[in-house]
């Protein structure tokens, strides 16, 4: 069993920062929360370049949330792959859903980030990490060509949000043209 470290933001949550959601199913699995706050830093950081944020605010909140995915994936011997199992998904009709393509690519984008800021401050993090984000598990159809949500997730069924639309924005995960 794996112990979850680093930080890991709620879903809703009080003046305290605790997790107030309802039960376990959304508080505790809509991990991609943590990996959106950390998006959300490095797009600061790419809007301002200010290194005294990044030193002060940025690169903490990136260390720890690159933390937290780094001890929440579990390596999958079969694929040579970092997967994320038993999370919820931006699409809330679907839990659990093992590799959640939207969860898995935020969590990849936030390790990356964690590695970039810390080159920019001349500082390390665990190479590790950067192995992790290199082999993160990301769902693909080769044969329709396409990111499906989860993994065994079926073309056609009804989803409540387009997770698959918003790795193309805001997360700006590249795809060649053809992918649909």
């Amino acid at each position: 069993m794996n112990i979850i470290s680093g930080a890991m933001f709620p879903w809703e949550s009080s003046y305290t920062g605790l997790e107030t959601s309802p039960g376990e199913k959304y508080g505790k699995n809509q991990n991609h929360i943590t990996g959106d706050i950390a998006l959300a830093a490095k797009m600061l950081w790419e809007a301002t370049k200010d290194q005294y944020w990044l030193r002060e605010i940025g690169f903490p909140l990136a260390y720890q949330t690159a933390e937290y995915w780094a001890s929440r994936v579990k390596y999958d011997m079969k694929r040579d792959r970092f997967v994320i199992n038993h999370v919820m998904p931006p699409d809330e009709y679907h839990y659990p859903v093992n590799n959640s393509v939207y969860t898995n690519i935020v969590a990849k984008i936030n390790l990356l980030f964690a590695k970039e800021a810390a080159d920019i401050l001349g500082t390390k993090v665990p190479k590790r990490w950067t192995t992790i984000a290199e082999k993160m598990y990301i769902p693909f159809d080769d044969e329709h060509q396409y990111h499906p949500e989860f993994e065994g997730y079926r073309r056609g069924v009804k989803v409540k949000q387009a997770d698959v639309v918003l790795i193309g924005y805001p997360l700006m995960y590249k795809m060649d043209k053809q992918v649909n």
